[in-house]
């Protein structure tokens, strides 16, 4: 039987990695709006739910929670990995706005991600930080 184990733990380590990268960059410009809005906090993506809660507004809509979700499963079936070897898969963002105070157009998001993938057996983690601005169209 091909499991998580059997795979190796580098590619569920790669993918809890993989979380923070693509909520840092990919297919971001539809979910912008929605996160300039909300206040500093965390939101909390349940990847095998494909949901996202931010700690004040509560559950909100996001396309990135759906996009995650639909690769992670993609990644798990490409590796012959059962989705029910996988306990958790989370991403906790902990984010911070700040509009530009030289344009006032811009906003700047202060992101640190911390992607998470327990198996029957193991953790793995992953971290990563950066600022990412957005200009929002007039």
């Amino acid at each position: 039987m091909k499991g998580a184990i059997a795979v190796g733990h580098k590619v569920l380590q790669d993918h809890a990695f993989v979380f923070c990268q693509m909520f840092m960059g990919w297919r971001m410009g539809d979910d912008l709006e929605t996160l300039a809005t909300l206040s500093d906090g965390q939101l909390c993506i349940n990847v095998l739910e494909g949901s996202c809660h931010h700690s004040e507004a509560g559950c909100i809509q996001t396309r990135i929670a759906r996009e995650i979700q639909a690769w992670f499963i993609d990644r798990l079936a490409k590796h012959k990995i059962q989705i029910e070897e996988i306990r958790t898969a989370t991403l906790t963002v902990t984010m911070k706005n700040t509009i530009s105070s030289k344009r006032k157009r811009g906003i700047t998001f202060d992101w640190t991600c911390d992607g998470t993938i327990t198996t029957v057996d193991r953790e793995y983690k992953a971290h990563l930080a950066e600022p990412h601005t957005w200009l929002p169209m007039p």
